[in-house]
């Protein structure tokens, strides 16, 4: 629900820059439009240093991504390099989830024009082999050299620990802190 609002806030601060950037160009309409589009990212970051501690209600994965997007559109439409874009387009780009909660940090135009661009079968190919060469690569990195390093890692951490009147504390599923007594 709270992606929702967030989505039809951030179409109505671009979409009304959109139409001002056609008719003029005024550097405190930008500087308002972008303070707007970040302002839900301000008031869900400040919000729990207020409350004591207590989340935002319109908090979700993935808002500064969100944000960031927004106003680079924003800052694309000032600069020129974004004149046209229609609403499916723009919310293409917003909600496309396999970017959604780590990025890249897309800009539209790269977005759009990969989005209409179908690569032949040979580079799907190379995307794919390049794809699975990446997640083995992850796998080695989680779990063998994690099983390989971790007791060597702990090991130093408990020394330092334990030198520095510090104890080491086993968190859930095996992860550890030092805590200060």
């Amino acid at each position: 629900m709270p992606c929702s609002f967030y989505v039809v806030w951030q179409i109505l601060i671009v979409y009304s820059y959109k139409i001002y950037r056609q008719k003029a160009d005024n550097k405190w309409i930008f500087y308002l439009h972008s303070f707007l589009s970040v302002l839900p990212l301000i008031f869900v970051k400040v919000e729990p240093a207020i409350k004591n501690g207590h989340q935002s209600l319109f908090g979700f994965l993935g808002i500064s991504y969100l944000t960031f997007r927004a106003v680079g559109m924003i800052i694309e439409m000032r600069d020129g390099v974004l004149k046209e874009f229609t609403l499916w387009e723009f919310l293409r780009f917003m909600l496309f989830m396999p970017t959604f909660s780590s990025g890249p940090i897309d800009r539209f135009k790269r977005f759009n024009e990969d989005y209409k661009t179908i690569p032949e079968r040979e580079e799907l190919l190379d995307m794919l082999e390049q794809a699975v060469k990446y997640i083995m690569y992850g796998f080695l990195y989680k779990f063998i050299l994690a099983h390989i390093f971790w007791p060597l890692i702990v090991r130093s951490c408990a020394d330092l620990c334990l030198v520095s009147r510090w104890i080491l504390q086993y968190r859930n599923a095996g992860s550890h802190v030092c805590l200060w007594l």
